[in-house]
């Protein structure tokens, strides 16, 4: 959304048709396939972007792709959040995550950058040059405010979550939404962004 709005025609690949709905719903034009499986009919871009995404993509036919659809000074921007939930529910939330996801299943955590490689963007950007594409490291820092219902709404679209069976699921809703109490919740946003050419 935030493309469309500095005017940039946006066109989302989307493999769910419930999140492809969704995001027709705001007004995008969306085509729904996987990445890999999705025929660009001869269509070439200035960005190919992955918002919190890559993770779901075998990087290397990813890439090679990628290389093919990107005009000749195209870029491909690989972004993330590391959103970390502040103050006195902090400690609450990660009781919960704790009691319903062991940290070796979790890749939300904090909301940790999903795919952004937990021990830091090294093997990625490594992945990225091996592939012949020249990156860039960018960081980033935020505050963020959260209504309840907002926070609970983002946490639930990490895969952590949406491969849980759909009662525990829901019995992990229900306990971080008792965590998190009525107030706003305050986080920290750790964002990351590779922006990466191909060589050409």
């Amino acid at each position: 959304m935030q493309l469309r709005e500095r005017g940039c025609d946006v066109l989302a690949v989307e493999p769910d048709p419930g999140m492809a709905a969704v995001a027709a719903g705001k007004g995008l034009h969306v085509e729904t396939a996987k990445f890999e499986q999705w025929d660009p009919s001869g269509r070439e871009f200035d960005i190919v972007a992955f918002g919190q995404s890559f993770h779901w993509v075998d990087p290397v036919p990813a890439l090679s792709r990628i290389r093919k659809i990107l005009t000749p000074s195209g870029t491909l921007a690989l972004a993330w959040n590391r959103i970390v939930p502040q103050g006195p529910p902090a400690r609450r939330i990660d009781e919960t995550l704790d009691e319903y996801l062991p940290q070796q299943d979790r890749s939300s955590g904090e909301v940790d950058s999903e795919g952004a490689e937990q021990d830091g963007p090294a093997p990625l950007v490594e992945v990225l040059r091996r592939n012949s594409f020249d990156v860039e490291e960018l960081h980033f820092e935020e505050s963020l405010r959260y209504a309840p219902e907002a926070w609970l709404s983002m946490v639930a679209t990490h895969s952590d979550q949406l491969t849980m069976e759909t009662e525990d699921r829901l019995a992990l809703h229900t306990a971080l939404r008792d965590a998190l109490g009525q107030d706003v919740l305050e986080t920290q946003n750790h964002a990351l962004l590779l922006v990466a050419k191909p060589r050409r």
